[in-house]
C-alpha cells in the first residue's frame, strides 16, 4: 500500500493549490459566509478525489492478483 503514497500526495497537492485560491476569492465575495463554503468545498474535493484514487488501487491490486488478467 505504501508504494501508492506517491499517487496520494497529488490529491493533497491539488487540494492544497484549490485551498489557496477558492478561500481568497470567496471570502472577498461573501465574507465570512465564503470562508465557510470555501472550507466546505475543499474538503468535499478532498473525500471525492481520496475516494476516487482508493477505487483505482483497489481495481490494481486485484488486477494484480488475478492470475487471468482481465
Amino acid at each position: 500500500m505504501l508504494r501508492h503514497a506517491g499517487d496520494v500526495t497529488k490529491i493533497y497537492l491539488i487540494c492544497f493549490a484549490v485551498s489557496v485560491v477558492l478561500p481568497v476569492i470567496l471570502i472577498k465575495l461573501l465574507g465570512l459566509m465564503g470562508a465557510v463554503v470555501s472550507y466546505l468545498a475543499v474538503m468535499a474535493l478532498l473525500l471525492v478525489l481520496l475516494i476516487i484514487e482508493y477505487t483505482h488501487i483497489r481495481q490494481r491490486i486485484e488486477r494484480d492478483r488475478n492470475p487471468y488478467g482481465a
